[in-house]
């Protein structure tokens, strides 16, 4: 594709170290504002998603077809590193990680594709620890996976599905994300 992949620093048994990403390959999608990275070929890939991939994904396989959105109500993971919570010093990136637990809203005026997903995004929301914080602008967070969590009836244990990619967000308003089925054919 022509996209040139360097190096990534990525958690090691006693600290941390560079893995190349060479080999990696990028596939774009035709439909969306979405592309995959193709891990297959890198030497080091299993250091690169140790603590990053969830622990239940579904094979891509197995979506045939569009899903139909999560209900209302149901509530939904969204990760990923925005510039706001970034800092470039001497060279370096140093980015931290903004996780955040927030539900689908049915606003399909907003969703600008079918299958787009819509979901809630306050300026204030809680902490784990039940404190009120104010919420970061989410630039340079596109591209960010949403999960649906569920919980097996009976059971402690979470599952996550992977439905959506982050696109764009309102601050104050919602966070969309692009339908992972537009990624099918890759």
């Amino acid at each position: 594709t022509g996209t040139r992949m360097g190096n990534i620093l990525a958690p090691l048994a006693s600290g941390h170290g560079f893995v190349s990403l060479a080999g990696a390959r990028v596939n774009h999608c035709e439909d969306a504002d979405i592309a995959t990275i193709e891990l297959c070929d890198v030497a080091g890939a299993a250091l690169l998603l140790r603590g990053r991939v969830p622990a239940v994904v579904p094979h891509p396989a197995s979506r045939r077809r569009r899903r139909r959105p999560p209900r209302e109500g149901a509530r939904a993971l969204v990760s990923g590193y925005p510039a706001a919570l970034s800092r470039f010093d001497r060279g370096w990136l140093g980015a931290r990680r903004f996780t955040m637990v927030t539900c689908p809203l049915d606003l399909p005026h907003i969703a600008s594709r079918d299958g787009d997903r819509v979901f809630n995004y306050g300026r204030i929301a809680c902490r784990t620890d039940g404190l009120p914080i104010r919420t970061p602008e989410l630039q340079g967070m596109s591209g960010a996976g949403i999960w649906t969590l569920k919980r097996p009836s009976g059971t402690l244990e979470a599952r996550l599905r992977l439905e959506a990619v982050q696109s764009s967000y309102v601050h104050g308003r919602f966070v969309r994300g692009h339908d992972v089925g537009a990624v099918e054919a890759l």
